[in-house]
């Protein structure tokens, strides 16, 4: 986490920027002063100056404030120049959903655009709020923490992923040399409850973003098969992964799935009940990029050349020539 957030500043602190004030737009400009050469803002096209140089760095314009830089001190600028976070904090970020995420002593908190501390510098390290949730470190251990301040879960992850769909994805500990190998990962809803166990391989564990995710175990002592069990927000089991079944694609009524077959595999359509849309036994389907940009279509294949194409109801089409197969 601490490579992860250090990153923010300075992917926020970008030195050419620009936004929209009273339809005009400013953007940051080095000029000299006395003081040697500063950051300031000018108005497109006109170049007047509308901020004094000032600054040792300036980040991007975002619903009317800016952080910027003096010296080794941050803070946040209005459109007009004021300091609405004065520059006294040893790290700031922009607002996120109305809270900037800032250091003061070596400790991370949260603030408003009133300078009002909201959520106290008590943290070694905070990220930015995303939908309503924000990771704070304490110690080397992550917790998710909503907007009210509440910290939901134990300080016992090692990574938290957006909170989406009402759920995330999370990690207690890395058993590989990259953490996304890792076999304990699992989800938690937004109250901070574990839905799953924390068993889980990372690399084919996916969170669908629409209350629904897919867990997938590394098969460590056996052959390289991957099969998935859908799961919902409450971490119910919709698809046992004792189906066999592998997602390919993640489409908003459908699933497009896999099981082996021989030395290939066989595929097909299931919906979020788990219902088959269309049988798991066909040797390919394309994504739907044929047909028209307002019906697009799929080929289904039988083998390498009996193909037919189906539109997103997944119902079959004559298209081309194509006739569709006898049912």
């Amino acid at each position: 986490m601490k490579n992860r957030f250090r990153n923010l500043t300075a992917l926020l602190f970008l030195f050419l920027s620009s936004t929209s004030v009273f339809a005009q737009k400013l953007v940051a400009k080095k000029m000299e002063t006395m003081s040697g050469e500063k950051y300031g803002f000018v108005i497109e096209n006109t170049n007047e100056v509308k901020i004094k140089p000032r600054f040792d760095e300036v980040g991007y314009f975002e619903k009317g404030y800016a952080p910027v830089r003096i010296g080794n001190k941050f803070g946040i600028i209005d459109s007009l120049g004021n300091e609405a976070i004065p520059i006294k904090y040893g790290s700031v970020t922009g607002f996120r959903e109305g809270l900037a995420t800032a250091s003061l002593d070596g400790k991370y908190g949260y603030l408003n655009n009133k300078d009002t501390i909201v959520i106290p510098f008590i943290y070694d390290d905070a990220s930015q709020f995303d939908n309503g949730f924000a990771n704070v470190q304490k110690g080397n251990k992550l917790a998710l923490m909503n907007k009210q301040g509440v910290v939901i879960t134990p300080f016992k992850y090692i990574r938290i992923e957006s909170m989406v769909g009402g759920i995330a994805k999370v990690c207690t500990q890395n058993n590989s040399d990259k953490i996304q190998f890792s076999d304990f990962w699992g989800f938690v809803n937004d109250k901070g409850q574990e839905i799953t166990k924390m068993e889980f391989y990372g690399d084919k564990t996916y969170n669908l973003e629409n209350g629904y995710a897919l867990t997938c175990l590394n098969p460590v002592n056996g052959p390289s098969i991957y099969n998935h069990s859908l799961i919902d927000k409450t971490g119910k089991v919709i698809i046992p992964a004792s189906q066999g079944l592998y997602v390919e694609l993640a489409y908003p009524k459908y699933l497009l799935v896999k099981r082996p077959s021989g030395f290939d595999f066989k595929y097909g359509f299931v919906d979020y009940t788990g219902k088959i849309l269309l049988p798991v036994n066909f040797s390919s389907i394309s994504q739907f990029k044929f047909g028209t940009q307002d019906s697009p279509l799929a080929q289904v294949y039988f083998n390498d050349r009996r193909f037919f194409y189906i539109n997103k109801d997944l119902k079959c089409v004559e298209f081309e020539g194509m006739k569709c197969p006898e049912q």
